[in-house]
């Protein structure tokens, strides 16, 4: 026995919840941050892709319309003031025509016309296209910088076009200009100037504002922003709230577990002081087993030969005071052996094992067979379980049942004990957790009202002289039906015998409690 065992103290970390709190919300944040910057630049792409097919798609039409044009060698339309006869194709024979009418036709080639329609299209939707050429037949055809350089770029490395966004004139613009190659038709107008079939003529130059594409860029931006910080601000608020009750469960917790862990200090404060107890009590077992026998003995030894040496010469009320003598000294000796046998219960216990109960209660009928024989009783057994116990205290247990059946019967009736057992289902039907045992008598019985009191340390229901015995041996029972973790309750009536019900969990208790605290801990 261990008399320094100390409380058991565990360490209760605190749950920093406020900081893994503002941790989230920084997760949070970065993660609104990042989905934001995904999804502008995504606004941003789309917006970047729409503009460009546009203006792909208004190049494209001006040069199927030079494709046209080209194909039919120009188009006659009537001399006016905004079309009079181009001086640029002076050189080309039949320039100007005269229908039967007198009216005067002139010959537009297409880079003519596609000047005029590009004029007509830039009024109305603000789009500007045109052809250029660093070698131009007319000089408003000239390219300014940022075409020139495109159409020297298409000379060195024959790029189809070039697309890029630009500021002209402070206003934000996206530009296209495609190559146009020499071809047949283009030679009616173009022959003189020394061109061949498949050399660069010039380009197709489109200019598209992107001002109103921006302004929708940026309202769906602010939508965008709108959303996520609403978003945001929903996620922040949700965090900090729940993380101000998960902080006020956490200080209930952690107050809980204080006032557990100030319970369990008490408790190993009074396990130690059980410790010393049951120290104190294995001492006065100790002294009632030498210093207190001792004098018995001689007592009576010397009543002994008192009787034996002079009884001849002794009264007879003489004799009748050393016999109550001796009685007493009896008495006394089964009361010491009977608090000894009680007070070391927790010192001769042994590990729990899987025990055979009716192996058991075989052993015991075999250790009480004469006096089974000298009553005439009978011993029966039905269904018992295995479980795991101290199989020696088992053993005392079923010996003091069935021995104190065996003492209680009736007179004149053999005395008849019946030993069943049966297994309760845990919860829900699963698998068995106890062992209900009934030790079964047809002996003399008790009253209802001494079911609780026999179990006492020294009860007696019946007088010395009917019965013998120190009345310790249910008091016994019941400790180890508590160190096993079970109950043992007791039913009778006067003359209809007695019923002892004990229940035992099939896989031991949690903690056997006979341990010493210092083990435990």
């Amino acid at each position: 026995m261990n008399d320094s065992a100390e409380p058991y103290i565990s360490k209760i970390m605190p749950v920093p919840v406020q900081r893994f709190t503002w941790i989230l919300v920084g997760f949070w944040t970065l993660f609104i941050a990042g989905l934001s910057f995904y999804e502008i630049n995504s606004i941003r792409q789309i917006t970047k892709e729409i503009a460009i097919s546009e203006i792909r798609a208004y190049c494209n039409k001006d040069r199927a319309l030079r494709i046209w044009g080209a194909s039919h060698g120009g188009v006659y339309v009537p001399v006016d003031e905004r079309t009079p006869e181009n001086p640029y194709l002076e050189h080309v024979p039949e320039r100007d025509l005269v229908t039967p009418s007198g009216r005067k036709l002139t010959l537009m080639n297409p880079a003519y016309m596609m000047r005029q329609v590009g004029e007509d299209f830039s009024s109305l939707f603000g789009v500007v296209a045109r052809m250029t050429s660093l070698n131009p037949l007319r000089p408003e055809n000239a390219p300014d910088e940022w075409e020139r350089r495109s159409l020297e770029g298409f000379s060195q490395s024959r790029l189809p076009e070039k697309i890029e966004f630009t500021q002209i004139a402070g206003s934000s613009r996206l530009r296209l200009i495609q190559a146009v190659t020499v071809t047949p038709d283009c030679l009616y107008c173009h022959g003189h100037q020394g061109y061949k079939e498949g050399d660069i003529r010039g380009g197709i130059s489109v200019s598209l504002s992107m001002e109103e594409a921006l302004a929708l860029q940026g309202k769906q931006v602010f939508s965008h922003l709108l959303r996520a910080g609403l978003i945001w601000f929903i996620g922040v608020a949700g965090m900090l709230l729940g993380g101000g009750i998960l902080r006020r469960r956490v200080a209930e917790l952690d107050a809980a577990q204080e006032a557990l862990q100030q319970s369990r200090d008490r408790l190993s404060q009074k396990s130690v002081e059980l410790a010393h107890s049951n120290k104190d009590l294995q001492d006065f077992a100790y002294m009632a087993s030498h210093d207190l026998r001792e004098p018995l003995v001689l007592v009576q030894a010397f009543s002994e030969r008192l009787r034996t040496r002079y009884g001849e010469n002794i009264p007879e009320q003489g004799m009748e005071y050393i016999r109550r003598i001796e009685t007493a000294a009896a008495r006394m000796q089964e009361l010491i052996f009977g608090v000894l046998a009680y007070s070391r219960f927790s010192s001769r216990t042994q590990p729990f094992e899987e025990v055979d109960l009716e192996q058991i209660v075989l052993q015991v009928i075999s250790d009480l067979e004469m006096q089974i024989a000298a009553t005439g009783g009978r011993i029966e057994i039905e269904n018992l379980c295995r479980i795991k116990a101290d199989p020696l205290q088992i053993r005392q247990l079923f010996q003091n049942l069935i021995a104190n059946a065996l003492k209680y019967s009736k007179p004149g009736q053999p005395p008849w004990v019946l030993v069943t057992g049966r297994m309760i289902s845990g919860a829900e039907g699963g698998a068995a957790e106890s062992c209900c045992i009934t030790v079964e008598d047809n002996g003399i019985g008790f009253t209802a009202e001494s079911a609780d009191r026999i179990f006492g340390l020294f009860q007696r229901l019946h007088g010395r002289s009917q019965y013998e015995g120190a009345g310790i041996g249910l008091a016994v029972c019941k400790r180890i039906v508590e160190r096993h973790g079970g109950t043992i309750i007791a039913e009778s009536s006067p003359g209809m015998g007695s019923r002892f019900i004990i229940t035992l969990p099939v896989h031991g208790p949690g903690v056997d409690d006979s341990l010493e605290p210092a083990t435990r801990a």
